[in-house]
């Protein structure tokens, strides 16, 4: 799987590149981007992780995995500044080469016999849905990603055209400022996610990163200059953490036999509120803007978004504190136990 979607992305980069050099129809790429999504990347890598890592372990995978899936957030404001379209499609083609060449050395995660094996017994199509459906951790784990995660693409999507409108800046004055925050991204993804994890656990780490986020909202309200993003941003970095932290609880919470239908349940999610988040943020946001009872208030006119923002984060981490700690398992024996337990229960 691994190795086929290294083709399919490879073979959209050259479609790209035939639209620079020859003038071939955009159709070609958006059939292209089509076939992109019959093998989806985030699903492929973070079920090889599941598999291979650890538990307490998969976090940290899982924030890299993020990162390097997102890194269009550094190399776009980099190439805005140094490079040309035909160098940037040119170094994609290259690095689509090498990367394809790469997958070819990838090992197996699991062979399916093993998969089954430590699953206990061979899993039907839908038997992550239906471990979805039947347990209460599950269902509270759903609802938090619906409403924390659209509550975070939701801020991203706002982002530039609150700036614009807030400080008057152009692309080429926040281009720092994505670089600097893609690169605190970068340190946190990698060095920090494994020991905050060890330190604290799963639930603190994912209350922790809301927390962080709640903070972020709230002092992007009184900010009184662009420049105040640089230092803002470690904090935005820290409210990202809840992404990889709530995936890696998805996948140990699933036997080995169901990773595959709840990590695409996970992926699911992740598209609904990448597309739900921006609307209903977006929407807050041009209300706040044009409504009349707020043109004598600026402020809070242009806080609207955020503090609607802060008050999922609190429903977020309302219902995280309301969870039965046997759903944040962090070894495969307190996963079993877990299972038991709930048995038990039922």
């Amino acid at each position: 799987m691994i190795v086929a979607r290294g083709i399919l992305s490879q073979a959209h980069t050259l479609v790209l590149l035939a639209i620079y050099l020859y003038d071939v129809s955009l159709m070609w790429y958006f059939a292209s981007l089509a076939l992109l999504g019959l093998i989806p990347n985030q699903i492929v890598w973070n079920l090889w992780v599941a598999d291979r890592v650890e538990m307490r372990e998969r976090t940290r995978f899982f924030a890299v995995l993020n990162l390097t899936i997102d890194c269009e957030r550094i190399v776009l404001p980099v190439s805005v500044f140094l490079a040309s379209p035909g160098a940037s499609i040119w170094l994609c083609v290259v690095a689509g080469i090498l990367s394809l060449i790469a997958t070819a050395f990838v090992p197996e995660s699991m062979p399916p016999a093993d998969r089954c094996r430590q699953g206990g017994r061979q899993s039907g199509f839908l038997d992550g849905l239906r471990l979805v459906a039947s347990d209460r951790r599950m269902k509270m784990l759903c609802i938090i990603c619906l409403a924390g995660f659209s509550c975070m693409w939701g801020g991203q999507a706002i982002w530039y055209p609150w700036i614009k409108q807030r400080f008057g800046s152009s692309i080429r004055d926040i281009a720092p400022v994505l670089a600097v925050s893609a690169l605190v991204d970068l340190v946190v993804q990698i060095f920090l996610v494994k020991p905050m994890t060890e330190c604290f656990g799963f639930r603190p780490l994912v209350i922790f990163s809301f927390a962080a986020g709640m903070a972020y909202n709230l002092l992007v309200c009184i900010v009184p200059q662009l420049w105040y993003f640089y230092f803002l941003g470690i904090m935005g970095s820290f409210g990202t953490l809840c992404v990889p932290a709530v995936n890696a609880v998805f996948i140990n919470l699933a036997q080995p036999g169901e990773r595959a239908q709840v990590q695409a349940l996970f992926a699911q999610l992740m598209g609904v509120t990448k597309a739900l988040g921006p609307v209903v943020v977006g929407g807050i946001f041009s209300y706040s803007l044009s409504a009349s009872f707020l043109k004598d208030s600026v402020f809070l006119a242009s806080s609207m978004p955020f503090l609607f923002q802060v008050c999922l984060a609190c429903f977020c981490i309302v219902i995280l504190v309301r969870l039965p700690q046997n759903a944040f398992p962090e070894c495969e024996q307190s996963l079993h136990e877990s299972v038991e337990i709930e048995e038990v229960a039922s």
